[in-house]
């Protein structure tokens, strides 16, 4: 192409590209100018609003001081009154907005991390949970929205739901709500939850987990699988202690928790036997020698 040709075309483009620049500035200033009328507009009307409210004021003012002096003293009082509980409540706006700022980064915090974790927390509970149930079991992550207090704005807490699926009947059942299963299933949920909480979030999975009375709620199968559960711990060389607190129990739960240790002095050196430590009941004092004979029993089992 000839240079007088691409010098022509370039100038072409050029004045193109002029052309639609001016056409977006008056676009702009038509915007602009329409921006100023409205705010002309309104600055007027609040202008007027403004006028008015001082004459109603002047005009209160007025008929106050034609009352009679008790009278109008009164109407200062309860006027002062209610600047005072207005100013209180603008306080406590101002306290509760910055409140919330405060609980929502809080929560933003809290979400992040527990995403972070997710992953880890949901296969650590399908692993502790195929131990015990015999359902199908899977942790899920479900975010809830909920109001603190009665007022105020909705936040997003961080939060887990379970879903069992039930095979009894035809086709498969999937159960979220805690009236769809018995108590010893919402116990051991729990309780498996809170164990893979601590192995997630402990550093090289180490934690320590305390137990209350967790052969309670269980019957003679699934005391085994109870007893399965706590001694998987161990056998999976996790670094988390359990510590359980129970009752002289017969039956396998027990023994099962403590399978991995194969001789007896092992299983006693793991077990603390509070009834040599605590104060002595009724029944331990009139029956001492039947509960160590039940104890030595249970720990002198193997499986």
């Amino acid at each position: 192409m000839p240079l007088a040709e691409a010098v022509q075309d370039k100038a072409q483009k050029l004045h193109l590209d002029l052309e639609l620049a001016r056409t977006r500035l008056k676009g702009s200033e038509e915007r602009l100018s329409r921006a100023v009328e409205a705010y002309s507009e309104q600055r007027k009307q609040l202008d007027a609003i403004r006028d008015e409210l001082d004459a109603a004021k002047r005009n209160v003012r007025r008929i106050q001081k034609q009352l009679p002096s008790e009278t109008y003293a009164e109407e200062i009082d309860y006027d002062n009154r209610i600047e005072t509980f207005r100013r209180e409540v603008l306080a406590f706006r101002a306290e509760r907005d910055q409140a919330e700022d405060d609980i929502s980064s809080l929560l933003s915090d809290l979400s992040e991390a527990t995403v972070k974790i997710r992953s880890d927390l949901e296969s650590i509970f399908a692993r502790r949970a195929k131990a015990f149930f015999a359902e199908g079991v899977r942790l899920v992550y479900d975010p809830r929205r909920e109001r603190i207090g009665q007022g105020g704005r909705t936040f997003e807490f961080p939060a887990f739901e379970v879903e069992l699926t039930s095979g009894s009947a035809v086709g498969e059942y999937i159960r979220r709500d805690e009236d769809d299963v018995s108590l010893s299933q919402r116990e051991y949920i729990d309780l498996i939850f809170r164990m893979s909480l601590v192995e997630a979030l402990g550093e090289n999975n180490a934690g320590t987990f305390v137990v209350d009375g967790p052969e309670g709620s269980v019957d003679a199968v699934f005391a085994r699988r109870a007893g399965e559960l706590f001694s998987g711990v161990a056998a999976s060389g996790s670094a988390m202690s359990v510590i359980l607190a129970c009752n002289v129990v017969a039956g396998d739960f027990i023994p099962y928790t403590l399978k991995n240790f194969r001789t007896t002095k092992a299983r006693e050196d793991r077990t603390v036997n509070l009834m040599h430590l605590a104060a002595p009941t009724a029944a331990l004092s009139n029956l001492r020698a039947d509960y160590d004979s039940a104890v030595d029993e249970i720990l002198g089992r193997t499986v």
